[in-house]
């Protein structure tokens, strides 16, 4: 788990500075770096984004709107 927790930080961490003018992103297939902690810290801070791919990632189930 602490690969996963280093790969998440990495993600949220480099994609920060392009949160304002982000406005599509695909985490496709990143079943094992995707949670409920990542997709939150996208909903909270990447305002801008219009299109989200999530393919592959069997335990996701549902999206809720912040």
């Amino acid at each position: 788990t602490d690969n996963l927790q280093l790969l998440q930080s990495a993600l949220r961490q480099s994609s920060l500075p392009l949160a304002d003018t982000l406005q599509s992103i695909s985490l496709a297939f990143c079943e094992s770096v995707v949670d409920n902690a990542l997709l939150g810290t996208m909903g909270r801070n990447f305002p801008n984004i219009k299109y989200l791919d999530l393919r592959g990632n069997p335990s996701l189930t549902t999206l809720t709107g912040w």
